[in-house]
């Protein structure tokens, strides 16, 4: 069976809390709620994903999906 997610370290810009959760290896995430405070974290205008934007690491690259 082929992974479908990764565990990725995220920084709320809004608590400055990380959390780890997981990030989808085929498909970009617009938006996603803080696990610590419920903030929502978007995607920049800079960015493919809100993993790319908030993320300690950015997401793989799937050009099927336009990332």
């Amino acid at each position: 069976m082929q992974q479908t997610t990764t565990q990725t370290t995220i920084t709320c810009p809004q608590c400055k809390k990380q959390s780890e959760v997981a990030a989808p290896l085929n498909a970009c995430q617009m938006i996603l709620d803080c696990p610590k405070c419920g903030a929502r974290l978007k995607r920049t205008a800079d960015t493919c994903c809100v993993f790319c934007a908030h993320g300690k690491n950015p997401c793989q690259p799937n050009k099927s999906i336009g990332c």
